[in-house]
């Protein structure tokens, strides 16, 4: 008649939790508080402050709230302060060995723990222990069975093996979501990628794990061309850090293989990081340069890379990596890779004003003899709809961007539909309807979106829209939203500078009119720097601040003050621009 109560984890703050950097607010979890229990008993002079208490919290967090780890850490704070325990925590056998010597041998430090846990386990469950090691953060029953050493890859064998290293507690099963989320603890993973090490199976592990995670990718993503659905690229979501991971070791490994992973799916573009993303892809790309141009995969990359730069805004990257493409599809007589290549050249040379070659690299595309997929359709709607809203046929592209957004909702893309909206308040206001183009952007913010840069492209486009209606307070107060976002999660990308830009505006409004000026400059220095063309919105902005400027200073005051805006870093514009 008994049962098992499974003991959970103390409390841990989430990380970047405001809670964990108050130590009145940090106590309220129950790890944290049996840290600073355990470090006074342990050291008198321990005081636990603001000033400690987000280190405290990474301390329990890293060690996963098992108490046990955080007595043992707690009381080396006789020692060590805790910003230099933390530091040592990737060498946490060694570090955590002083337990009481009236408890327990096996209680006594944390590898003696693990060990007394590890030596009761069978040897195919010691086997699978060690190999789920490899996963970073967390694994399915299919990713546990790829990487068991078992060639056939049994996934009911592998479930037994699996749920009884869950029983021993060695192994966190995790049972939101629709599928059942597997994961070891930190402290578990490193004991265990020790045994793998030991064991000599470290390599083979990794590409396993590299081939599951590979396959897992490509099968989606031919999945996303047939049906380009956001929530379909987005069920890998949980499996971005293994992404990583295999990418990092493709480099030394498998370079086309990674490249193939990389540019199966746009999972970065879905969950707007782009800067990485395109940081991966010029890795990639100069790796293929070096050893595999003749590949297929080449181009792909470059295509992938084309995504990223027109993203971030850099056209003048994102026209040459195009341009290239295109002409490695010419001279291979790739018609597939060809149609794909002129279809993004289309779209760049549309922002780049080049309304005539754009429409010729649109037309081309449909001419390869290869029919589109419905992604390459959506290509081919964002192209049209680019070269007529940049050539000023405002109500030709609105029909266009009218018809790709009941396609989309056919397709269930809905991340296509949210970037056709934004297209569509850009057409209203540059037609005058700027309330319409206001409450466009209300109800696109009023969507749940899982990509937090839509959002802030959102508020930017909204800032201009407010500008426009004089409400120079709201258009500050969302330009600084979405800066924020862009200072810590993409850098200084052409949206950065162009929020800057309005914020400059609105200094000027308000009688700010040196701040606006040190602004301006350094907005448009950006700008000039990758190529961008700024559009109405924008192009209504930049001449309004200019007129004010140049009224309020002499044509050598104002270039001063622009050109001590132009030789901000990023970190001081932002800083600037943040505070107005």
């Amino acid at each position: 008649g008994e049962g098992t109560y499974r003991m959970p984890s103390l409390a841990i703050p989430a990380l970047n939790d405001p809670a964990a950097d108050r130590a009145t607010d940090a106590l309220a979890f129950g790890a944290i508080r049996l840290f600073v229990t355990r470090a006074e008993a342990a050291d008198t002079r321990f005081a636990f402050t603001d000033d400690i208490a987000p280190i405290v919290a990474d301390i329990c967090r890293r060690l996963d709230g098992i108490p046990l780890a955080i007595e043992l850490a707690a009381a080396r704070v006789n020692v060590l302060k805790p910003h230099e325990l933390r530091s040592r925590l990737d060498q946490r056998f060694r570090v955590l060995t002083s337990g009481s010597r009236d408890v327990l041998p096996r209680q006594q430090t944390l590898r003696a723990l693990i060990d007394w846990s590890h030596d009761l386990l069978t040897e195919p469950e010691r086997r699978l222990f060690r190999r789920v090691g490899i996963f970073v953060d967390g694994f399915t029953l299919a990713g546990a069975a790829a990487v068991a050493g078992d060639a056939a890859h049994d996934e009911f064998e592998t479930f037994d093996v699996l749920a009884s290293l869950v029983d021993r507690s060695l192994v966190v099963a995790e049972l939101d979501g629709d599928a059942t989320r597997y994961r070891l603890l930190e402290s578990t993973r490193a004991y265990a990628l020790e045994m793998l090490e030991a064991a000599g199976e470290g390599a083979t592990a990794a590409e396993e794990r590299f081939a599951y995670v590979h396959d897992l990718f490509v099968r989606t993503g031919k999945s996303y061309e047939q049906s380009p659905r956001e929530s379909t690229v987005l069920t890998l979501l949980v499996e971005v850090e293994e992404m990583r991971a295999c990418l990092e070791w493709a480099l030394e490994h498998d370079v086309v293989r990674g490249a193939e992973l990389l540019v199966a799916t746009p999972l970065f573009l879905e969950l707007g990081l782009y800067r990485e993303g395109a940081e991966r892809a010029e890795r990639f790309s100069s790796a293929l340069v070096l050893r595999h141009t003749a590949s297929e995969i080449y181009p792909k990359t470059l295509l992938y890379e084309v995504q990223m730069a027109r993203a971030r805004g850099d056209t003048v990257k994102a026209m040459r990596l195009a341009e290239d493409a295109v002409a490695i599809a010419r001279s291979r007589g790739d018609a597939s890779l060809l149609t794909e290549g002129l279809l993004a050249l289309a779209r760049m040379r549309a922002q780049r004003r080049n309304f005539e070659e754009a429409r010729e690299a649109a037309t081309e595309a449909m001419q390869t003899g290869v029919a589109l997929t419905p992604r390459q359709e959506i290509e081919y709607l964002f192209a049209i709809g680019t070269i007529l809203f940049q050539s000023g046929d405002r109500v030709a592209a609105g029909a266009v961007m009218d018809d790709a957004i009941a396609r989309f909702k056919v397709l269930g893309n809905e991340r296509s539909i949210v970037w056709m909206m934004q297209n569509v308040a850009e057409n209203a206001h540059a037609m005058g309807d700027t309330s319409h183009a206001i409450a466009i952007i209300r109800e696109l913010l009023g969507r749940s979106l899982v990509n937090r840069t839509t959002i802030a492209h959102a508020k930017v486009n909204y800032a201009g829209y407010l500008l426009a209606t004089d409400d120079v307070d709201g258009a500050l107060r969302v330009a600084r939203e979405s800066l924020g976002y862009y200072r810590v999660a993409d850098g200084a990308n052409v949206s950065a500078g162009i929020g800057t830009e309005h914020i400059a505006l609105g200094c000027a409004l308000q009688g700010e009119f040196e701040r606006a000026a040190r602004l301006e400059g350094f907005a448009n220095r950006f700008m000039v720097a990758v190529g961008f063309e700024r559009e109405y919105t924008e192009t209504t902005t930049h001449e309004r601040l200019m007129s004010l400027l140049r009224e309020r200073f002499s044509a050598a005051e104002l270039e001063n003050l622009l050109a001590e805006g132009a030789a901000l870093g990023e970190d001081a514009a932002f800083e600037e621009a943040m505070s107005a």
